[in-house]
């Protein structure tokens, strides 16, 4: 290959890679906007809609809450006890894990168990219309949440 030839191949390697390096940093950014749009926010449960059409709905959506801070903690009321865990987000993609929490018992009707179980399983995450929803995995659901 001609010196010539080598320059404009190289060239035209940077080109592209100066213009990967920026779409990588518009996403980036545009993921960092999503996760700041979602941690601070005290997220009250709404309910969970399965894919079979069921349906998880809370009496008071203030006593199933939800709240990720900026360094990676998450909190979460489950009825009448209170968990803390940590959070890791990467794009859209969430994974929650509660790692601690008090123990008292609820009433016989208590969502609180299913309501761990299903943010223990959150796979994605997305904010629409100021409203928070969390995926379940395989498409099994989606809880939705509200300021």
């Amino acid at each position: 290959m001609s010196p010539a030839a080598r320059v404009a191949v190289v060239s035209l390697c940077a080109v592209i890679l100066l213009g990967l390096g920026g779409t990588s940093r518009l996403l980036a950014s545009a993921a960092a906007d999503e996760l700041a749009a979602i941690t601070g926010t005290l997220w009250k449960w709404q309910g969970t809609l399965m894919n079979d059409d069921s349906r998880r709905v809370p009496d008071d959506p203030a006593k199933y809450t939800l709240r990720l801070d900026a360094d990676g903690s998450l909190s979460v009321q489950a009825d009448c006890n209170v968990h803390g865990g940590t959070y890791t987000a990467i794009g859209q993609q969430l994974a929650l894990t509660v790692t601690h929490g008090t123990m008292a018992m609820g009433p016989p009707d208590s969502l609180d168990q299913a309501y761990l179980k299903d943010l223990s399983q959150i796979r994605l995450f997305l904010v629409s219309e100021g409203q928070l929803f969390l995926d379940l995995p395989y498409d099994s659901g989606t809880m939705r949440f509200a300021p």
